[in-house]
């Protein structure tokens, strides 16, 4: 599953105010997934706050094998907690 990527142009685009942060990033959502940054309890955080991934989409995990308990932590309500902390960038309409 992937669930970020950062494509050609983002790598070569050298000229973009924020360049060397790009390159530090994990790069864009891919079309198959939804991505989130969220508390402790899955609520989204704004962009700037640091918190836990969560991801959902068709190519996302459904559960551990023969682990329901394994999969009833990570799985909430169709969200995968990754574990991962990290934050999104305030985009331009956000501004």
């Amino acid at each position: 599953m992937v669930i970020t990527a950062l494509g050609r142009r983002h790598l070569q685009d050298n000229a973009h105010p924020r360049h060397a942060q790009r390159l530090a990033s994990v790069g864009i959502a891919q079309s198959p997934v939804e991505v989130r940054v969220a508390d402790a309890e899955g609520r989204p955080l704004p962009a700037g706050e640091t918190g836990e991934v969560l991801v959902r989409g068709d190519t996302v995990m459904a559960g551990y094998w023969r682990n329901p308990e394994a999969t009833a932590q990570a799985v909430r309500d169709g969200w995968l907690f990754t574990g991962d902390m990290g934050s999104r960038t305030p985009t331009a309409s956000s501004r």
